[in-house]
């Protein structure tokens, strides 16, 4: 009896786990997975630095904003965590996390960096990243570099 349920129990956790699956198919869980904490083109008013995790504040792009969001992408399979060193050593993020794509996207003098999933995020599967410019010299802008 103690088989029998549980079989019950497992055929009770498959159902469970099936309208979720159902409400969510793959191709919605890769889009969370490679979702960057920023799409392009967002601004933001700053980035605050904490445990070695940089996270920054979404603003409007007339507001006063240092940094913008030039590019995006899905860390690489081998990268074993968000942390800041990860994110820099990530080669998905060297390839795309350039000053050339930052000034292509239309930043002059580009300082760049990168922004990660987070620590709760990773835990939850996310590895998108948005690579972030402002200027070089420093300073706050009220556009975007994009026009």
């Amino acid at each position: 009896m103690a088989h029998t349920a549980g079989t019950a129990g497992a055929g009770a956790t498959a159902a469970a786990s099936a309208p979720g699956s159902s409400s969510q198919p793959s191709p919605s869980n890769q889009d969370i997975v490679s979702t960057p904490p920023h799409p392009v083109g967002t601004c933001l008013a700053g980035t605050t630095s904490i445990s070695g995790q940089t996270t920054a504040k979404k603003v409007d792009c007339n507001e006063p904003h240092s940094w913008e969001v030039y590019q995006v992408g899905t860390l690489a399979e081998t990268t074993s965590g968000s942390s800041d060193d990860d994110l820099a050593s990530d080669p998905n993020v060297q390839a795309t996390c350039t000053s050339q794509a930052a000034q292509q996207y239309g930043a002059a003098n580009p300082s760049t960096s990168v922004l990660g999933p987070g620590e709760a995020g990773w835990n939850a599967g996310k590895r998108g990243f948005s690579c972030i410019a402002s200027d070089l010299k420093g300073g706050q802008r009220t556009s975007s570099y994009a026009g």
